[in-house]
């Protein structure tokens, strides 16, 4: 097969590879780039390469002309050139053929699934090359990728576009953390090198698992004990990522988080209940009256009667002064239901002296900001997963589900089974 000659324009990572990959496969007529020491540098290692950079000084008689700039700057190449009839390819993953529209008679991408640094090797042998093409290119396309490597896929520009968004997100956003790790190990004065055997152990397991069954860690686990501390000792965007990943990884898998109930809940002496964002959705119906319904939840209410049954002091502290409200939870056993709180700091101490009760002892659960006080004097703040920002970032504690979604089941099982009390007698099976 005769070679083709080649005109490479750019002179960065990609044109780099690309021209050593294909030197003695083809002919590299030309390098361009617009400072011409880079084009130079390029051709001179290329060995017979003409190193230009106007573009007006293009080659009119290359069989192929490929686009390995950046981005945002392929349109300009197309648009800055006209067509010679040649076959024109750009190396993008986030750019669609439609660059060429209008433009160009014989068009298509070479994308190579790799990420370069010049002073790096690639085996080209092992790269995946993902091609596109007009009707009358594909095949054109195609062999010229074949001279690179064998790993040769069709994708159109939308399946590309995919591509290239995975490809971040194995390679550009692990790299990231990478370096948010050995940020943190910094302050240690700990060496990063000392994770590398971890990451290539992380890698090697994809050889025989998937990514779902190779995933690992506390967020996996459901292990909040765990995380809760990690979360302690970070700050800011760290934090922040530890967070958005963590809960991630629980949402995909499906996980429920696990609580140290030795730690956490096994003194816990006492539970104290905003209503409305708590006990009810943050969102309710109106009545014709222009009278709020709360809507409850039934788990709520089995566990509510049942923590009743076995001695665990329970309180509603609400600024509402609905009647519903007290028959709902007076109905489920409940004694100590103040409403029309103004302020509730006064009425939870009322509760607590009522029943001998610390703050240390007793969680309270809001989820605006009047519970704002009241959270900070509890020894354990807890808040439903949609509380306002100001009151997510002082609780100890976010419980897994929404206001109206089984808070109060949620908080009473895991204080129960911390204390060896849930589902160990008869009171468990019956109203």
């Amino acid at each position: 097969m005769q070679k083709k000659r080649i005109t490479l324009i750019g002179s960065g990572n990609v044109a780099t590879h690309l021209g050593r990959g294909l030197r003695d496969k083809s002919i590299i007529q030309q390098v361009f780039s617009r400072n011409l020491s880079h084009a130079q540098r390029l051709a001179h290692e290329l060995g017979t390469a003409q190193a230009v950079s106007q573009f007006e000084q293009l080659a009119t008689d290359s069989d192929i002309y490929i686009i390995a700039v950046s981005d945002d700057a392929i349109e300009s190449v197309v648009q800055a050139v006209p067509d010679n009839g040649a076959l024109w390819l750009h190396t993008a993953g986030s750019v669609g053929t439609e660059v060429f529209f209008g433009r160009r008679q014989h068009y298509g991408v070479l994308y190579p699934l790799q990420s370069f640094s010049r002073t790096t090797d690639v085996d080209w042998s092992q790269v995946p090359i993902f091609v596109e093409g007009n009707t009358d290119t594909i095949d054109d396309v195609t062999e010229l990728a074949r001279l690179l490597s064998n790993k040769v896929n069709k994708c159109d520009s939308d399946d590309r576009m995919m591509l290239h968004i995975a490809a971040v997100f194995v390679c550009n956003f692990p790299n990231y953390l990478w370096c948010v790790a050995e940020s943190l190990l910094d302050d240690c004065r700990i060496k990063f090198d000392v994770l590398k055997p971890l990451i290539r152990s992380t890698v090697d397991k994809l050889n025989h698992l998937d990514p779902f069954g190779a995933q690992t860690g506390p967020a996996v686990r459901g292990d909040k004990g765990v995380m809760d501390k990690h979360l302690d000792m970070l700050f800011d965007s760290d934090r922040n990522i530890y967070k958005l990943i963590s809960k991630a990884i629980m949402d995909d898998f499906e996980v429920e988080p696990t609580l140290p109930f030795d730690m956490r809940f096994a003194n816990i002496r006492g539970i104290a209940f905003d209503v409305d964002g708590v006990l009810s959705p943050s969102s309710i119906p109106m009545h014709p009256s222009g009278e709020p319904m709360r809507m409850v939840n039934i788990k709520d209410g089995y566990a509510i009667q049942l923590a009743v049954k076995l001695g665990l002091p329970l309180a509603i502290i609400s600024g509402a002064n609905v009647e519903a409200v007290r028959v709902r939870f007076e109905g489920l056993g409940m004694t100590d239901v103040y409403l029309g709180a103004k302020h509730k700091l006064p009425v939870f101490r009322e509760w607590m002296a009522r029943h001998g009760l610390s703050a240390n002892d007793v969680i309270f659960v809001g989820d605006d900001i009047p519970d704002i006080p009241v959270m900070r004097e509890a020894g354990m703040a807890v808040a439903p997963d949609d509380a306002c920002p100001e009151v997510l970032d002082i609780a100890d504690l976010v419980t897994p589900c929404r206001g109206g979604d089984g808070v109060a089941r949620y908080l009473i099982e895991n204080v129960l089974k911390a204390q060896g009390k849930w589902l160990n007698d008869e009171h468990a099976f019956g109203w």
